[in-house]
């Protein structure tokens, strides 16, 4: 389930950004509890997408500088 998938990438990369896309609203509360970076019904379109990477948690720019 995704949910659990949150908790294992976050082992990986404790400032990985999660955007959720699912069919219904029904695990949204759950996710963001678990502090992902959006959640996105379907349908989606492409500017739904440019939104939520415009207000990631987590800044890729950030990352980038980091990994050197």
């Amino acid at each position: 389930q995704g949910l659990e998938l949150v908790d294992a990438l976050r082992e990986i990369n404790a400032k990985i950004n999660i955007i959720f896309i699912s069919d219904s609203n029904l695990y949204m509360h759950e996710a963001f509890e678990k502090r992902i970076s959006g959640f996105l019904r379907r349908p989606i379109t492409g500017e739904d997408v440019r939104r939520e990477m415009q207000n990631l948690r987590f800044h890729i720019e950030e990352f980038r500088k980091s990994r050197g």
